[in-house]
């Protein structure tokens, strides 16, 4: 095929082609791409971290039993949405908590290093599991997301979803 060096690319593809293509790529990488992920590190950070205090009010606010799990979940998964510096400050954040929660189980409340333990790494994998589902599901809502948690306790009012 011949090639005209000031019409057409490589692939044939004549300069309308080719303005076609880079508006079809930007549109479709334009929508991939979460609004929060153009916060700075800064912004996404401290909406992170603001993220994560609310949710853990809102938890011992609520004082219901048995939805630990949903709020850690939700927490996680607000959190990440802000974009890859929101998703590391739930990493550390939710790391660091359920450190110091192990080591207050164990050590001011006295319960068994097995009990401990158990407690720690079920807390870690919910706090993955709200990151996860974060990434994967981006037309979700927190309270949507992690539905599965809050059925453990039906009675939770609808205006605490």
């Amino acid at each position: 095929m011949y090639r005209d060096n000031k019409t057409m690319n490589w692939f044939g593809e004549t300069v309308e082609d080719q303005e076609k293509r880079r508006k079809m790529l930007s549109d479709v990488y334009d929508s991939a791409i979460k609004p929060q992920a153009y916060q700075s590190p800064l912004s996404q950070t401290t909406r992170a971290i603001s993220d994560m205090a609310k949710e853990y009010m809102l938890m011992h606010s609520h004082d219901y039993k048995q939805l630990d799990d949903y709020y850690h979940c939700k927490a996680n998964y607000n959190a990440a949405n802000r974009g890859f510096w929101g998703k590391k400050t739930a990493d550390y954040l939710g790391n660091a908590k359920e450190q110091i929660d192990y080591l207050k189980n164990r050590y001011y409340k006295d319960i068994p290093e097995e009990k401990a333990k158990a407690d720690y790494y079920h807390d870690t994998a919910v706090n993955q599991e709200g990151i996860n589902r974060a990434l994967q599901q981006t037309n979700q809502t927190a309270q949507e997301a992690c539905s599965d948690y809050r059925a453990k306790n039906k009675y939770l009012p609808r205006r605490y979803w």
